[in-house]
Parts: structure tokens; sequence; C-alpha cells
């Protein structure tokens, strides 16, 4: 659950009222299709970090998520996302939005902008009416003091807690 924490530990750092969103318990274990789109449906974005071993398990979920809600904007970033997106996007309608790169300040300025006005992110691709928009992507991050510990933040209490008998190791 690293990435996602790392994600929502600078989303609440830097969104302009974090104290207006509230995150969901990540599903970091590797459950059945019903069983993630369940815990996640309520949820008005979902965002997934794919990687090789899960991509094609979260792009279930994500379909299925999206079938079951329509409106839930959905988000894919991580190491599987293609650079060039379009035909991603085109054959994965059920995703609204992909992240390149470090995903930080992408992620927060979508949440920022839940309403679609994407086009001046930086370092996503979308599709809009139709039309495959890619936004510039934004240098490689010298600053890591702008980068909290979702640790020290707190971000992983909730989740510990809610899986007492299980061992966690810190990265």
């Amino acid at each position: 659950p690293y990435s996602v924490g790392c994600l929502q530990a600078y989303a609440l750092q830097h969104l302009k009222d974090p104290s207006s969103f509230e995150f969901l318990t990540p599903v970091f274990e590797r459950v059945p299709v019903k069983e993630a789109v369940a815990e996640l449906i309520s949820a008005d974005l979902v965002a997934f970090s794919s990687y090789v071993w899960n991509e094609q398990l979260q792009l279930e979920i994500a379909r299925t998520l999206k079938k079951l809600h329509p409106s839930v904007v959905i988000v894919f970033g991580g190491p599987q996302v293609p650079p060039d997106a379009e035909e991603y996007l085109a054959s994965h309608p059920f995703v609204d939005i992909l992240c390149h790169g470090a995903g930080e300040n992408p992620f927060t300025a979508i949440l920022e902008n839940l309403n679609g006005n994407w086009e001046a992110i930086p370092s996503v691709s979308f599709l809009k009416d139709g039309v495959f928009y890619k936004t510039p992507c934004e240098d490689r991050v010298i600053n890591f003091a702008d980068f909290p510990s979702p640790y020290l933040a707190g971000v992983f209490d909730p989740l510990v807690e809610a899986h007492p008998g299980m061992k966690w190791n810190a990265l």
C-alpha cells in the first residue's frame, strides 16, 4: 500500500481543503474482483497503482466498478501506464485519466478538479469528447522535502487498525 499511501499523504498536505475529502482504506491484498468492488463502490474517485503483476486484476476491478457506478472517476498510474496512451485509453474506456511519472502532484490536482477539467494538470493523458489529450510531463522531483512520509502522516493507521493480525513491514 506504500504507493497509494504516498499519494494520500501528499494530497492531504497540498489540497486546498483536505477536510473536504475522505480517503477509504486501500485495497492492498489480492482479493476477488467482487470483493474489491464492494469496498470501493462508494468512492467518487478510485486510483490504481498499476504494476505488471496487478494490471489485469486492476483493469477488471475498474471495468466492473465503472459498470456499477458510471460516475466514478477511474485513475491509473504506475509503471504499467504507457507513455503513448491514446490506444490504451481507447481500449480501456472505463479508465478516465492516466498519470505519467510521479503521481503525487497530478493526483492532487485531479482531486481538486473532479469535474473533468484536466487540461491544465501536468503529466496526464485522457480522452474528452473523443479527443485525446496528453499534457506536458513535469520534470523529475528534486526536492523530496515536499513529499511527506505516509507513516509519519498517519495515513496507514486506519489500515493497520483494520487488520490487527497482520504483520507489517515498512519500506
